[in-house]
């Protein structure tokens, strides 16, 4: 699934790389939503507008690219973790610039030509949402203490779970994004996503895991029904996961 890029929040400490950076954003189809000239009020921006973007240099005072970069990107702070771009001129080395490209930052050198920007924003859309290992140890471990076997809806629910917890407004597009991101992820239509990941609920709730299982979801489950719907289970454990983290 290609991931969404319509908005970003930008930003770089001289003009240069200001006009650069605007006109390269304006020319691939991107909303600039705000500009910083320093790390702290970018990262400011980044919770006031919930970019689909940061693009941003590495030299930045108070706050440099690359820990800005790691913040976006390594922690449940953001209610939407942004694709994050990070420029830098090819004689300085980029901080810990492994984590980040796994953790899916796109790196590019400086000055910014336009094909070599373009090319960068292509990838984040195809790369799509990327997880770090300790959330899917940590999705991994809520499924095993709730009793959900190795099935295909367990791994559509695992998807599902670290695509919510990644992105707070997906748990209110089920159907629309968080199904077909699952389905899409475990090599399956969306419908049966759907229905996997009841079966597996299903089967979870016959296991002996009953403390478990009252003690992440209390009296939030309707009685009569006795186990959770997907979106409840989803809902729940992605919020277990962002606190956590």
């Amino acid at each position: 699934m290609m991931r969404r890029m319509e908005t970003a929040v930008a930003a770089s400490a001289t003009p240069v790389a200001q006009r650069q950076l605007i006109h390269a954003l304006s020319c691939a189809g991107i909303e600039l939503l705000a500009f910083a000239r320093d790390g702290q009020t970018a990262w400011k921006l980044l919770e006031a507008h919930r970019p689909d973007l940061l693009a941003v240099d590495l030299e930045l005072p108070a706050l440099d690219g690359a820990e800005l970069a790691r913040r976006a990107l390594c922690s449940y702070a953001l209610p939407l973790r942004p694709a994050v771009l990070l420029m830098h001129y090819p004689e300085f080395a980029v901080p810990d610039a492994d984590l980040l490209e796994q953790a899916g930052a796109v790196l590019v050198e400086k000055p910014v030509q336009m094909e070599r920007f373009t090319a960068a924003i292509d990838r984040l859309r195809s790369d799509g949402l990327r997880f770090r290992p300790e959330e899917c140890a940590g999705v991994d471990r809520l499924l095993d203490e709730l009793g959900v076997p190795q099935h295909l809806g367990r791994d559509c629910l695992r998807s599902a779970i670290l695509l919510c917890a990644a992105d707070v407004s997906a748990v209110h597009s089920l159907a629309a994004r968080v199904y077909p991101f699952a389905g899409e992820s475990c090599g399956c239509t969306t419908q049966q996503a759907e229905r996997a990941m009841r079966h597996a609920i299903s089967l979870a709730w016959r296991s002996d895991q009953v403390d478990n299982q009252y003690r992440i979801f209390a009296d939030t489950i309707d009685a009569g029904r006795g186990q959770p719907t997907c979106g409840e289970m989803i809902s729940r454990l992605a919020d277990i996961l962002r606190l956590e983290g």
